[in-house]
Parts: structure tokens; sequence; C-alpha cells
């Protein structure tokens, strides 16, 4: 995807949406501390990096089961990569918001395909 292929007003769009994307996003990536969930999926996390529990047997307190145990997993790889450091969790947040948008740009692309089979972006 080049900048010359753009028409200049899919150019202002794709510049306004990844502006406010951006804004909205980094606001809540930038700032110490998070919210009690946060709190609980990472010290879960946390647990799994360092062998405590396992992936269908999840352990916080006590055995946890309220969630599906998919992204605190993931998210257990980074604190064995990383270690045990606040920035392991808001680096994990800003992973998952990429993989996002570009789930997203692709099925955008794939919706707005044209009769010449021909990406219409």
């Amino acid at each position: 995807m080049k900048f010359s292929s753009f028409t200049k007003p899919q150019l202002t769009f794709w510049l306004m949406t990844i502006i406010f994307l951006s804004i909205t996003i980094l606001g809540r990536l930038i700032p110490e501390g998070m919210f009690v969930d946060g709190l609980v999926y990472s010290s879960i996390a946390r647990n799994l990096a360092i062998g405590k529990g396992s992936f269908w047997h999840l352990y916080y307190c006590a055995p946890f089961t309220d969630h599906p145990p998919l992204g605190m997993s993931l998210e257990s790889f980074l604190f064995m990569l990383i270690g045990d450091t606040y920035f392991t969790e808001k680096i994990f947040s800003a992973i998952i918001w990429l993989i996002t948008i570009w789930v997203m740009i692709t099925f955008w692309k794939r919706i707005n395909i044209n009769e010449i089979g021909r990406a219409h972006v």
C-alpha cells in the first residue's frame, strides 16, 4: 500500500482514523496504573509465567474460572520474555491493539472488494 495510490480524500480519511485511534488508545496505554480487572489478569498471567497454575487451571488467590484462559496465557509468554515489570502489561496491550487494527483493516479490505477484484481502499 503506497501513499501515492491514495486519492486526497482517502489519504485524509486514513490519517484522521489513525490519529483518532492513536489518541484514544495511547491515552489509555501511557498512564501509570490499571483498573482492577487488568491487575487480576496480569497477576494470573504472571502466576502462569512462574509456574503457578496451568492453561486450564488458572490460579489467582484460588482457582480462577471467571474467564477463558487464552488472553492470560498469551500474556504469560511476555512475562517469561520481558520479566515482571510494569511495562509488560502495557506492551501486551499495545500488541493486542495492533493485531486488532490489522484484523479490522484486513476484514475491511475483504468486504470492500470491487468488481475488478482489487481492494477498494
